[in-house]
Formats: C-alpha cells, structure tokens, sequence
C-alpha cells in the first residue's frame, strides 16, 4: 500500500511539474503574442510604443510574503517534499502567478528557514505543526541553498 502512494505521489509530482512547465510556456506565448498584436497596430498607426509589453507593475520585484505563500501552496498541494524538488518546482509557480524570478535563491533560504516550515523525520520540508513537533520527530528547517 505504501508503494502504491508513494508511486502516486511521485506521479502528481511529475504532473504538477509538467503543468507549471505548460503554464509558462503558455505565458510566453500570450506574452510573444501581445507583442506581435503590438507590433501590428503600431505598423498600422494605432499605437506610439509598439514593443512596450511590460508596466511598471510587471517589473516590481517580488513582495517579501510572496515566496513563502507560494512554497505553502506547492507544499498543500504536493506534500512535503526534499528542498532540491521543493526548489525546482518554485520558478515555475512564480511565473505562473506573473512573478519575477529574480533574488529567488535568497528569497527561498530565507523562507524555508522561517517558523512557517520545518522538516520531517524524512529530511522533507513541510508546513510547521502548531503542537510540539519536536516530539514527534520534527525540527524547524535551518537549510542553506
């Protein structure tokens, strides 16, 4: 039985992977599109700026709350799971929700290491419990990336 929802969630793991893959190239693709639609009204004197597809607030930089808002996301939705995977699957979330990457390896660290998350006896990130988890073989995450 073990086995069973072990190789289960392996396969929603790859998935959910396979989906933010398919989210952001869905995203580049609107974004390339947009950019051509641009480009032809200004071709045709529609518009003053034909290549200006981003504003201002596509370029903020991620808010402090967003990185561990996200990895609590991905974390429901897939389970705890080791910090490499954790991290490869952030990138694409934060594409998906029209977030920029950048400082996203800081940004990761700071918040695995957060009350917000700790490690299971697995050596799993997951979301802290509220009751004493250090009797039930947890620790608070303390990673480095």
């Amino acid at each position: 039985m073990d086995k069973i929802i072990e190789e289960l969630n392996r396969f929603e793991c790859e998935l959910r992977s396979q989906l933010d893959k398919l989210t952001s190239q869905a995203r580049e693709t609107s974004e390339k599109l947009t950019q051509i639609r641009t480009a032809i009204k200004a071709l045709n004197g529609k518009t003053r700026s034909p290549l200006k597809t981003t504003t201002k607030k596509d370029n903020k930089p991620t808010e402090a709350g967003e990185v561990p808002r996200l990895l609590m996301e991905l974390i429901k939705d897939s389970g705890p799971m080791p910090k490499d995977k954790l991290f490869q699957f952030l990138p694409n979330r934060m594409l998906a929700n029209g977030k920029p990457k950048f400082g996203l390896k800081s940004k990761f660290a700071k918040a695995i290491n957060s009350p917000s998350f700790e490690i299971n006896s697995d050596g799993q990130i997951q979301l802290a419990r509220q009751s004493n988890s250090e009797s039930q073989g947890v620790r608070k995450a303390s990673i480095s990336v």
